[in-house]
Formats: structure tokens, C-alpha cells, sequence
């Protein structure tokens, strides 16, 4: 489950949040299996942030840096995605049905297994 302390920051809003990454830069936030149902988290910094099992469905990650991060059967069913950074991340197994990749940097991810049905791969 989550680090419930990092999900307390995360849903102070994504300035809170990216300050905090910030100062905290050793640490590793852990939101596994975290309920983010249509969060905001426009231009959050989520990088190498363990997301795996997350309800990220959606949500709306647009320009968002998930480089590195662990979406390992995550739900982001109907995210958008849009610009969003996803160098480098792990999405087997994801759910990404309806969901919007446009212009997402897509370099070295991991898809194997993920459920890209009627996703928006436009300039990814």
C-alpha cells in the first residue's frame, strides 16, 4: 500500500508536492496501489515514484515527468497524458484503454502486456 504520508502530500496539490520532491530529492516516494481517480496532477513531478497498482484513471497528468516511475498495472484508464515525460517507465500490464499519449515521450518504456485500446499515440 502507499506511504500514507507521501499520499498526504501528494493531495495538497502538485506545488506542495513538487517543492517537496525538491528538498527530498533521496527519497523515493512509494504510492503503490494509491486511489488518484481523477486527481490533478498537472505537471507533477512523479519521477522513479513507485505507482504500481495505482487508480490513476481519469486523471490528468498533462505534462507530467514520470520518467523512470513504476506504473506496473496501474489503471489509467481515459488519463491524459498529453506531453507527459514516461522516459524510461514501466507500464506492463498497464490499462491505458481511452487514454491520451499525445506527444508523450515514450523512449525505452515498458509496454509489455499494457492495454493500449483506442489510446491516443499521436506524436508519442
Amino acid at each position: 500500500m502507499a506511504n500514507p504520508e507521501h499520499l498526504k502530500i501528494l493531495r495538497q496539490g502538485v506545488e506542495q508536492w513538487n517543492k517537496w520532491r525538491e528538498e527530498q530529492i533521496e527519497i523515493r516516494p512509494d504510492l503503490i496501489k494509491a486511489d488518484l481517480h481523477k486527481a490533478n496532477l498537472i505537471q507533477a513531478n512523479l519521477r522513479l515514484v513507485n505507482l504500481g497498482g495505482a487508480d490513476l484513471s481519469a486523471s490528468d497528468l498533462n505534462w507530467a515527468n514520470l520518467s523512470g516511475a513504476d506504473l506496473s498495472e496501474a489503471n489509467l484508464t481515459e488519463a491524459d497524458l498529453l506531453g507527459s515525460d514516461l522516459h524510461g517507465a514501466n507500464l506492463g500490464m498497464t490499462n491505458l484503454i481511452r487514454a491520451d499519449l499525445g506527444s508523450a515521450d515514450l523512449h525505452l518504456v515498458n509496454l509489455y502486456h499494457a492495454d493500449l485500446r483506442q489510446a491516443n499515440l499521436r506524436g508519442a
